[in-house]
């Protein structure tokens, strides 16, 4: 059944009673003052009650309208405070959020701002799945994946992307190695983190487009930036390896940088481009978008 109560013309009615001024509550309401006077005269005749006694000198209360103020204020702020509290309710966010990285950036960067979004918002719960960069774009298709970083840039219908990282591609190698002079990059012996790394392949495409990467000296293939940068400090190896990953390695000097050239990549946040984004996931991916910022 329809409420013929309307809630505008209460506010004007609370508004009036502490104001005693059809100007002030008019500025308080940002409402025009022939509107406050309408508004007034519609819930008068409503009730069927004069609720103001009004002179040229001055407003004030009639009984009635003291006796209604009486009995329903209370009502009418207890409800504006339960629906605030609802309100607050509303924007506080929780759930569930899958995030889909590669595994080293992963566990060397984004673990970190993971930690930082969780301590502001501990009702989210985090699911991280270390995949590869077509796996990702494949979970935040289908929808099983809600926030992804990967390495390309993609452009396919109803996934949005964002400019996430810049880092570099750099050639590097134990201390001990720091001065001696590089000869020709085929006849160095290299750690590999697959047999197609697609980094090293990546390198050798920009700075040596003539050599093949099934050409090299591969003496180790791991698949963990971690261990090979163990086996190049213990066995004078070499590797192609994202600064991201080996910032920490690199500012030690356990490793250094002896490469010709530093190439730049990207990384990019991608995710699902609905009409009405999940107010979680808009958060996460600003918060992202800024911790990113904050990266050297």
């Amino acid at each position: 059944m329809r409420n013929p109560i309307n809630f505008n013309h209460l506010e004007c009615f609370f508004s009036l009673a502490k104001t005693l001024s059809f100007s002030k509550t008019s500025k308080e309401l940002m409402i025009a003052q022939p509107a406050v006077s309408k508004q007034i005269k519609s819930l008068e005749a409503q009730f069927k009650m004069q609720l103001f006694i009004r002179t040229k000198q001055k407003v004030q209360l009639s009984c009635p309208g003291k006796n209604l103020y009486d009995k329903i204020w209370p009502l009418y702020s207890a409800m504006c405070a339960r629906i605030n509290e609802g309100v607050e309710t509303t924007t506080k966010i929780e759930g569930k959020i899958t995030f889909g990285c590669l595994e080293e950036v992963g566990e060397k960067v984004f673990i970190h701002a993971l930690n930082k979004f969780k301590k502001t918002n501990p009702s989210i719960v985090f699911e991280v799945r270390f995949l590869k960069a077509v796996e990702i774009i494949e979970g935040v298709k289908s929808g099983a994946i809600d926030i992804g970083v990967v390495p390309d840039k993609i452009i396919q219908e109803n996934i949005r992307i964002y400019d996430l990282l810049e880092e570099e591609i750099i050639l590097v190698t134990g201390r001990q190695n720091a001065d001696k002079k590089i000869g020709k990059i085929i006849e160095l012996p290299f750690v590999a983190f697959r047999e197609s790394d697609p980094l090293l392949e990546y390198y050798l495409r920009k700075v040596c487009p003539n050599i093949k990467l099934n050409k090299l000296n591969i003496e180790f293939v791991i698949n963990s930036h971690k261990a090979m940068i163990d086996v190049i400090k213990q066995n004078n190896l070499y590797a192609v390896l994202p600064s991201l990953s080996i910032r920490k390695e690199l500012a030690k000097n356990e490793i250094v940088n002896i490469g010709p050239v530093n190439l730049k990549s990207k990384l990019f946040l991608i995710h699902r481009d609905f009409e009405y984004i999940d107010r979680k996931i808009i958060m996460f991916r600003d918060f992202l978008k800024e911790f990113a910022k904050n990266i050297v």
